[in-house]
């Protein structure tokens, strides 16, 4: 039995679960909803929990229904990573009444990218000609460019090296620069991408419905 099949029957044996969902390009990540998240209900999760940890070195997501739509004004790049790539394992699809706003989902975009551009400058006073900060930093902001290309209601690849050169093609920008590990050229790429996110504009009405 493969291990998508043994935590669906773990789980599926605990009343307060209504849903299990595998996500991500190797189906590594794990979602739970339950009925509640009180701690007599995580309590019953712990030895799943546990399996599944020592299986993939991955925790899962805990959410309930509600806290997901609750959470689509905060959080719209986590939920639409959460959405994108997914399988239902048991139950029913959390994600199927899912619309993240465009207006949330810019302003994310940006925190995200001012917040990591900060970060990345701060390891390049560290730590400059000792890794590849290229290297390390490059899944970091293929993750806020599939929020990016949402906003562009662009589709979004699967594999993050096309979903970096989506992106720059759409912005015409250099994607060469990610890949080839020159770190002054990324830096003025991903410096160039925050501008544009930051001076975007879009309407409120917008939406991104999960399929």
């Amino acid at each position: 039995m493969d291990r998508a099949n043994e935590i669906t029957e773990q789980l599926r044996a605990i009343r307060n679960v209504e849903s299990v969902v595998v996500y991500g390009p190797d189906e590594a990540n794990l979602l739970i909803v339950t009925t509640d998240l009180e701690p007599a209900t995580l309590r019953t999760l712990a030895d799943p929990v546990r399996w599944w940890i020592k299986k993939t070195a991955s925790w899962p997501r805990l959410f309930t229904a509600a806290l997901i739509q609750d959470s689509l004004d905060v959080f719209p790049i986590e939920i639409l990573e959460l959405s994108q790539r997914r399988r239902v394992l048991y139950g029913n699809d959390p994600f199927v009444a899912v619309r993240i706003d465009h207006g949330a989902l810019r302003i994310q975009c940006e925190r995200e990218l001012r917040e990591k551009m900060m970060r990345l400058r701060e390891a390049y006073v560290e730590h400059h000609g000792t890794y590849d900060l290229v290297d390390v930093s490059r899944q970091t902001f293929a993750r806020i460019f599939r929020g990016c290309l949402v906003l562009f209601d662009m589709p979004v690849p699967t594999d993050d090296d096309d979903v970096i050169k989506a992106l720059c093609a759409r912005l015409d920008l250099d994607a060469r620069p990610f890949f080839d590990g020159d770190f002054e050229s990324y830096y003025r790429v991903l410096s160039a991408t925050e501008a544009r996110i930051d001076r975007l504009i879009v309407s409120k009405r917008r939406r991104y419905e999960a399929q």
